[in-house]
């Protein structure tokens, strides 16, 4: 069944599911490709999802196929051909033409008679019936099919920044350790109610908001409250949704799940952000609206003077289609493109003011320094090479998810370097441990050496917290 309703929570769904490589939905074959990580999501899972997805989508009817931007595409085609080529097909394309700028006309309609005020969409309206009444069917054609464009292009541009800001807190497990008379179920995240205990292990994305009620974690929450550091959460501490165990193995008990939860409120927030209208838009549209009468009473007398051609030219000189087009474009591309800086923009009116501003303030940490450390130098010795000691580095390191274990890793990983086995005689691996325990403190020493001299740097000449950096 064709229901875009269905598809557009699947897509959210997806979107956010960690173990979710990449997806597409069709909603004109009611299918989705789903591409998923099996170490990460089994196949009953995914099942699963979607049972939950169809369940909650609510009743409704199929949704119309969208063939705005194909009509107006084939109308130009065939408009050209009827010009230039084949003059026979003149009536359908002035047929076809009609029919692909019906969108114009109710536009115009709904503006005059439920808003009751004149605006741009009459113009546009005008100029189509001119280019019908003059035979003028191929430029009347590109006029349709420009403002086809642009409201595809808009609407292309809202759904991906939407998507974006959906996905700006990462991926997030569907499915929770839920502990059960004292042991741990699998059990899916919207099954959770509140005082339920669940079981968070060492690189796992905390799934909600809680209460530490056993066990000692280190937390990185710097998606959430910018600290750059990792935070020691014992018995009693709250955790946040979306935040990440790095180390450590705590029981939470919920407190809230779902839509309830920090990161959600903030998602939220943020989607609100997406639909808010500029008020240089708002003003630019209502100076558009005012020049309406003007831009008309110009075209009447170009009509009066030289005829319809100069008429129908001076009332498409309108600013409206412009304004209403470019305003909420680059008002969403920028909020993409910050979202994808790491940059959360909470209110769209920061955006505006922006221009106004002379002075910003920072916090220092996690926001002029970085949120994790790197590889800045490796210390050799005797006859090895720079990329033997990171590669054994990374070989002890790899399945580790602390910090500078990363670190280590993401270096050997940028060299594409090939991190050894660690398969081999008891002997031969206890001198290669040995080495690279040696290599990897070296090494993590040296990242953070460099990571507290940026963070210095950073911190200017009167930094006097280049230790605790």
């Amino acid at each position: 069944m064709r229901r875009r309703d269905v598809c557009q929570l699947v897509e959210r769904e997806f979107m956010n599911t960690f173990g979710v490589d990449r997806y597409v939905t069709n909603e004109l074959t009611g299918t989705v490709l789903v591409h998923f990580n099996p170490k990460q999501l089994t196949l009953s899972q995914i099942v699963t999802l979607l049972d939950a997805v169809t369940a909650s989508a609510p009743d409704a009817e199929p949704s119309p196929v969208d063939l705005d931007l194909p009509v107006n595409t084939a109308s130009v085609a065939l408009a050209v051909a009827s010009r230039f080529f084949v003059p026979a097909l003149a009536p359908v394309s002035a047929a076809l033409f009609l029919y692909s700028v019906i969108p114009s006309f109710k536009s115009a309609y709904e503006v005059v008679f439920k808003e009751k005020r004149v605006g741009v969409d009459v113009l546009d309206a005008i100029v189509v019936a001119a280019c019908l009444a003059t035979n003028q069917v191929l430029a009347g054609t590109v006029l349709g099919f420009t403002l086809s464009v642009s409201r595809r292009l808009v609407q292309k541009t809202e759904d991906d920044s939407k998507k974006m800001l959906l996905n700006v807190f990462g991926k997030q497990p569907r499915f929770v350790w839920l502990e059960v008379d004292g042991a741990e179920v699998e059990t899916p995240l919207e099954k959770l109610k509140l005082g339920d205990v669940i079981v968070i292990h060492t690189g796992e994305t905390v799934p909600v908001d809680g209460e530490v009620v056993d066990g000692m974690a280190m937390v990185d929450q710097h998606t959430l409250t910018g600290e750059s550091a990792p935070v020691e959460k014992v018995k009693g501490d709250p955790v946040l949704a979306s935040t990440t165990l790095i180390a450590g193995k705590v029981r939470v008990s919920v407190t809230s799940a779902g839509d309830q939860t920090t990161s959600a409120k903030l998602t939220r927030i943020l989607n609100d952000t997406a639909g808010y209208k500029l008020k240089s838009q708002s003003r630019g549209e209502e100076l558009a609206d005012k020049a309406v009468v003007p831009t008309l009473a110009l075209g009447g007398l170009g009509y009066a003077m030289t005829g319809v051609n100069a008429a129908t030219a001076v009332v498409n000189c309108d600013l409206g289609t412009g304004i209403r087009m470019a305003a909420p474009i680059a008002m969403l591309t920028s909020l993409t493109l910050s979202a994808e800086l790491g940059i959360l923009v909470k209110d769209g009116r920061a955006l505006e003011q922006l221009k106004n501003v002379d002075t910003f303030l920072f916090d220092k940490t996690g926001t002029l320094t970085r949120e994790r450390p790197e590889v800045g130098r490796i210390l050799t010795y005797e006859t090895y090479t720079e990329n033997q000691i990171l590669s054994w580095a990374a070989a002890a390191e790899k399945r580790f998810s602390h910090p500078i274990a990363k670190a280590i890793v993401e270096k050997a990983r940028e060299l594409k370097l090939d991190p050894p086995a660690r398969s081999t005689t008891r002997s031969t691996m206890s001198a290669t441990a040995s080495r690279s325990r040696s290599t990897a403190t070296r090494s993590g020493s040296a990242a953070r050496a460099s990571w507290s001299m940026r963070a210095s740097r950073s911190r200017g000449p009167q930094g006097r917290d280049r230790g605790r950096a």
